[in-house]
Parts: C-alpha cells; sequence; structure tokens
C-alpha cells in the first residue's frame, strides 16, 4: 500500500523535525507549523514517485466510474454467495 507508507514517511519526518524544533526551543505552534512544511517538501522533492503511487492508489479505490474491491472484499463476497 504506497498510501501508507507514504504517509508513514511524511509522519516520521514531521515527527523528526518538531523534535528538533522543539529540542531548539522554537515554541510548539512554530515548530509545528515547520514540521509541516519540511515534511511536505521532503515528500513533494524526494519522493515523487511514491506520491504518484499513493495518489494512483486512493484515485483507483475511491473512482465513483469503476467499482474496485479489494481482495479480501471479493473473497467476503464469494464466501456469502456460496452460502
Amino acid at each position: 500500500m504506497p498510501f501508507i507508507k507514504f504517509t508513514l514517511l511524511r509522519f516520521g519526518v514531521a515527527v523528526v523535525v518538531f523534535l528538533a524544533c522543539a529540542y531548539l526551543k522554537v515554541g510548539v505552534i512554530m515548530a509545528a507549523v515547520v514540521a509541516l512544511l519540511v515534511s511536505w517538501a521532503v515528500g513533494y522533492l524526494f519522493f515523487p514517485k511514491l506520491r504518484t503511487q499513493a495518489a494512483g492508489y486512493l484515485q483507483r479505490r475511491y473512482s465513483p466510474n469503476k467499482p474496485h474491491r479489494l481482495k479480501s472484499e471479493a473473497d467476503d463476497a464469494e464466501a456469502e454467495d456460496r452460502l
């Protein structure tokens, strides 16, 4: 799941930057703003392929035009049909 990988990556970067700013006594609000901006920039600049994969996954998953089911959902539906 590329979406989870990308989200965890950005969250990890944000936590590291936030803790670094907190250690430097920047202030909680300013540390949060800096952490969010840096995590966005890192994800955007250094991981474009992962970001594109995550966006494609979300697009396929929630597209109204083409119903898409996960394998577990298809297995559940098949089991219900057999019953």
